[in-house]
């Protein structure tokens, strides 16, 4: 310390006049002096103290030399990474942007091509607002040209039209598949499809994209402003709280998947069975079997091997190369899946029947030895395209499938669900669902962990004792089931009936109507009689019926709902380090934008799931078709871009949202 004296001394006298002296006893009550109203100053404006403040001192200075360094080297990357890259395209992503391209630098066909594309466009709107029974539509004459409906346009430009009609339009289908109507009527109807989806999860602009879309839509319509549901409190409000979830990354966390009834998954084994129904719609109810018997998760069909898929004396085996827990970098490189012909309510033969359905399909379409194992269906519904399913596909086609469920009362067909009462469900709710039956049916906990592959620790592929238990398990639980039903309730379905009243009294049904569709979901009368308990054995038949006294229900368990948060909050993407190129692959034109790891919200495995590792070193332009905009927001030659470029990225602005999609 008077080694430190002297030398502030010395460099007082040096700053100061020669007659002046600086004594070391008045430097060190100026130093005590200050330090102590230092001290002061931090307590009251920071409340930290001296070794918090020197940390974020050091923390600040560091994010200071961070950005210095990055802005140095921004400047070099700029000059590497062009805003347009030269990759060859192999399919447009619009029609526009194609004949754009060939008309090139002929300012007159330029002209043609964008009208031709906005009639287009304003044909497709007339359709939705027709469909929509819309005012716009009630006093217009049948014979009205396009010249009277071109004010449904509002002035939009093509690439703006578009958007509107591709946004809608897909929503349009989960209105329909979910609540059969074709306009949104009811706050709930707009506020169901933004957590919709954001349950997949969409992009964080994806909302607000929808909103602008419905306000365009109801001035398009020509709606009342007080009758708009833009303007309703409870759409605004539903808006506000999915933008936060979708910020803070807590969307899908906060609710729990529910348990499936046993009269929708009898529904399901007689959709299967009914031949009636359009051959797709039979194979995706065997598809919700498949998936709730082997305790999968939707991104395990994903990683699915079709052609390993067995069909034997004992039921059905595939391999799984890729889930949250096996593949490529784990220690359990591959998983099997197994489904007992036991395994059934109500139809024993559900599963060979169905299984046929999906092998003729796969012969058809010629994929048999594809790597996933849900594909899109055709718009007949009888077959199905070479394309892969989506979370969010399966999540419409879910919603869908209501429609055909059906349940006989006093000898008559009628529809098991009401409109919207689906929502209650999700595509996780198989996997929790024969968690919940196999803790009630007395199955052992390592039994049930093995069921549901929780926490494997060996390759699935050696090990044979390992069908033997979760064939035994899966035969046990639905003789249990079948045992019990008309008795007390064994797995706690009253849990299911409170959250569909809640739902159906949410979507503004009468308290009539929702003691109704209780009714007809519920398995188990509340005054049965005592339930069967069967005993758990691995060998020979399933023990005995033994009557005892329902158990305390441990239904969809906190362990199986701490698995599924566990699920839904891995970080795929964290693979990726910081500061790595990749370039995404989305749509259908397979579009190749540049990213840079960190410097934008998107990250490999959540917002885009195909992607192209680069390194460290930037790619040549011919590898991508753009430069992300937040990853590289000056970008090289923007003042360059030709009108061409200009017109078909307006043109293609649809696609931000597809990125997030796909």
């Amino acid at each position: 310390d008077g080694e430190m004296i002297e030398l502030l001394m010395l460099n007082v006298h040096d700053s100061v006049d020669d007659g002046y002296k600086v004594h070391a006893g008045e430097l060190t009550e100026l130093i005590a002096g200050a330090q102590s109203m230092a001290q002061t100053g931090w307590a009251t404006e920071g409340r930290l103290g001296g070794s918090d403040l020197v940390e974020s001192s050091c923390l600040a200075r560091a994010a200071e030399r961070l950005v210095g360094l990055r802005k140095e080297n921004a400047v070099g990357i700029h000059a590497k990474i062009p805003a347009r890259g030269k990759a060859p395209r192999t399919r447009w992503p619009t029609r526009i942007g194609k004949r754009l391209a060939q008309v090139e630098d002929d300012a007159a066909q330029r002209e043609i091509v964008e009208r031709d594309e906005r009639e287009r466009w304003i044909k497709e709107l007339h359709k939705l607002l027709k469909a929509g029974a819309v005012p716009a539509l009630a006093h217009l004459m049948p014979e009205a040209g396009v010249e009277v409906t071109r004010r449904f346009a509002k002035g939009r430009r093509a690439g703006t039209l578009r958007k509107h009609v591709k946004t809608w339009e897909r929503a349009v289908r989960f209105w329909r598949s979910t609540f059969q109507i074709c306009w949104p009527t009811e706050p709930m109807h707009v506020a169901c499809y933004f957590e919709t989806r954001a349950a997949e999860p969409c992009g964080k602009s994806v909302p607000t994209s929808i909103f602008k879309t419905l306000l365009f839509m109801e001035s398009s319509a020509e709606i009342e402003k007080d009758e708009q549901l833009s303007q309703s409190i409870a759409v605004k409000n539903a808006l506000q709280e999915v933008n936060l979830k979708l910020e803070t990354g807590q969307f899908g966390h906060a609710r729990q998947a529910l348990h499936l009834p046993l009269k929708y998954v009898v529904a399901l084994e007689e959709l299967v069975m009914r031949t009636s129904a359009p051959r797709f719609v039979r194979a995706y109810a065997w598809y919700r079997l498949f998936k709730l018997w082997g305790a999968l998760r939707f991104s395990d069909t994903s990683g699915l091997l079709f052609h390993t898929m067995r069909l034997e004396s004992f039921g059905i085996s595939a391999d799984l190369a890729r889930t949250k827990t096996s593949g490529p970098g784990k220690k359990v490189k591959l998983l099997k899946v197994f489904v007992s012909v036991g395994a059934f309510l109500k139809h024993a033969q559900w599963l060979p029947t169905g299984w046929s359905l999906w092998e003729d399909m796969a012969d058809e379409v010629g994929n048999r030895r594809r790597d996933f194992f849900l594909l899109v269906p055709t718009r007949s519904l009888e077959s199905c395209t070479r394309k892969m399913a989506n979370y969010a596909a399966a999540s419409a086609m879910s919603q869908a499938l209501t429609e055909h469920l059906l349940v006989k009362q006093d000898g008559v067909w009628s529809q098991l669900l009401l409109p919207g009462v689906s929502l209650c469900w999700s595509e996780h709710s198989e996997r929790v669902t024969l968690r919940s039956w196999a803790r009630t049916a007395d199955v052992p906990e390592d039994i049930c962990k093995t069921l549901g592959r929780w926490t494997p620790s060996t390759d699935q592929t050696y090990d044979r004792s390992i069908r033997m238990q979760v064939l035994r398990a899966q035969d046990h639980i639905a003789q249990f089931l079948r045992a019990n039903q008309g008795r007390a309730d064994p797995v706690d379905e009253c849990q299911v009936m409170a959250r569909v009243a809640e739902q159906m009294a949410d979507l503004s049904y009468d308290d009539r109507m929702i003691q109704e569709q209780v009714l007809i979901l519920m398995s188990f009368p509340p005054a049965g009689p005592a339930a069967k308990r069967l005993r758990w054995s691995l060998e020979g038949e399933v023990a005995a019926a033994v009557t005892a006294s329902a158990p305390t229900a441990d239904p969809s368990s906190e362990e199986s709902d701490a698995e599924l948060k566990q699920d839904k909050g891995s970080d795929p993407h964290t693979r990726v380090p910081n500061g790595t190129y990749v370039i995404s692959v989305v749509g259908r034109s397979h579009s190749r934008t540049l990213h840079r790891v960190g410097e934008c919200f998107r990250m490999p495995g959540l917002h885009f799931r195909n992607f192209e590792i680069v390194g460290n070193e930037p790619p040549k332009a011919g590898a991508f078709h753009k430069a992300c905009k937040v990853c590289f927001p000056r970008g090289a030659d923007v003042m360059n871009l030709s009108s061409e470029e200009e017109s078909s990225g307006d043109a293609s602005s649809s696609d931000t949202e597809g990125s997030v999609e796909d």
